[in-house]
């Protein structure tokens, strides 16, 4: 036998050697004990058992014991496959419950949840700050409105240092008065904000879907998108940096939200302006895929019989980055898309450790990690995506949910009726009509 560093372990371990001085030990661990991960952490057989105590680690979950002998190639080969390597964000999807009916939701067809047990979060959010991560981010539903707790956690957050908190908002209580907002009453939109800077929060990112016509209609709330540039301005004078979270690249409409996120910008042109928003890191680009409601404003620009078994394989369920997503359900996952469908574990029932110590045996993991997921092509009904598709990730999203339900309910693939069955359930999860 022999020991091994955990997926944790070699990041927590590579984050500390950074982040300490020539000779300097963590403080939550002794001498050998570090000597033994800055070993591991090499590449080096390492025998198991040895004369270091080995036991904190074992219980922390920094280091596994591996029966079958691994060489230093193979070690090597482990080490390049890194699954947690490009993480640098966590996402919080504290709930996703919603007071608006955006016409583009992609958890329109699934019923609300919001997380039960905040206190469940603290130790994960301890874990991912150990490892170097700094920038955290609540997102929904909207947070600010349905997540009760939520500013605790956030609280939490700030006591590592150099962390950053994000809260992503429709901007919903902009020029509201006396109004309930995660179980607190606020007299004014600022109050609000105010209480968000107390608690922690350091930026708060506005949506916008499109131009003032397309995102008060998407979001069917006249006036909405003025009143999110007049919340940018109200937003900084709270104390919080507004950022802005936006559908599609950065096109000529966004200046005028530049402009008022930039105000040192002065009187730069638009391009310049549009430049600014694209390269600041705290801002959100994201395109609009065609999953729940976003089903209903799609074009079909990819024909279903024009996608390719091998292009559905995606590296954000093996690679992912650059966040991890702890789901409103309790799941653990990386893709935005994929609702209530398993990820690599629940919080509720693992440790995070554990979860992300064991993603390479999780069938979300293998089937995008060992391409299994192209051969699951097949099973996606003719009648699912009949007018095609926008992005292709709305049909790899489909594939998958259908993969995973078969195998967690061992249905035969030859069984056409059971197949069927399955389509359509994941078909109505998703919003889609399968005909």
């Amino acid at each position: 036998m022999q020991l091994l560093l955990s997926n944790t372990g070699r990041r927590w371990t590579l984050h500390q050697a950074e982040s300490l001085g020539p000779g300097q030990v963590p403080f939550d661990l002794g001498p050998a004990p570090w000597a033994l991960l800055l070993e591991l952490s090499r590449n080096r057989v390492v025998p198991f058992p040895r004369e270091a105590d080995v036991g904190v680690l074992l219980e922390r979950g920094l280091v596994e014991v591996s029966e079958v002998p691994v060489d230093q190639a193979a070690l090597e080969l482990r080490a390049k496959r890194d699954p947690l390597e490009h993480l640098s964000r966590v996402a919080i999807e504290f709930t996703t419950a919603c007071g608006f009916n955006c016409l583009h939701c992609r958890n329109a067809a699934q019923a609300a949840v919001t997380e039960g047990d905040p206190a469940r979060l603290l130790p994960a959010v301890d874990l991912m700050a150990g490892m170097g991560i700094r920038h955290f981010g609540f997102i929904g539903g909207e947070v600010s409105q349905f997540g009760t707790g939520w500013l605790e956690v956030a609280r939490h957050i700030r006591r590592w240092p150099g962390t950053t908190v994000t809260t992503l908002t429709s901007g919903w209580f902009l020029e509201r008065e006396d109004f309930m907002a995660a179980g607190r009453r606020y007299g004014r939109d600022m109050d609000l904000l105010e209480d968000l800077a107390r608690h922690g929060v350091s930026h708060l990112a506005f949506s916008l879907d499109g131009p003032r016509a397309v995102h008060d209609l998407w979001r069917r709330t006249p006036g909405l998108y003025q009143r999110v540039l007049g919340g940018i301005t109200k937003a900084r004078q709270a104390g919080l940096k507004p950022q802005v979270s936006v559908i599609g690249p950065a096109l000529p409409w966004l200046a005028e939200a530049a402009r008022a996120l930039y105000p040192e910008a002065g009187r730069e042109a638009p391009p310049a302006l549009l430049r600014r928003l694209a390269q600041d890191g705290q801002n959100f680009m994201s395109n609009l895929v065609d999953v729940g409601g976003a089903a209903a404003l799609r074009r079909g620009r990819i024909q279903a019989r024009a996608i390719r078994s091998e292009d559905l394989p995606c590296k954000g369920f093996f690679r992912p980055g650059p966040s991890l997503r702890l789901n409103a359900t309790g799941e653990v996952t990386t893709c935005p898309l994929m609702g209530d469908a398993p990820g690599f574990g629940h919080l509720g029932r693992r440790s995070l450790a554990h979860i992300l110590n064991h993603m390479q045996g999780t069938p979300l993991f293998r089937l995008h990690a060992e391409k299994r997921i192209a051969g699951c092509r097949r099973f996606l009904s003719p009648g699912f995506f009949r007018g095609g598709v926008d992005h292709i990730c709305a049909a790899r999203v489909a594939v998958t949910r259908i993969a995973l339900l078969m195998q967690e309910r061992g249905v035969d693939p030859e069984d056409a009726q059971a197949v069927r069955s399955v389509n359509e359930e994941v078909a109505r999860k998703m919003g889609e009509s399968l005909s």
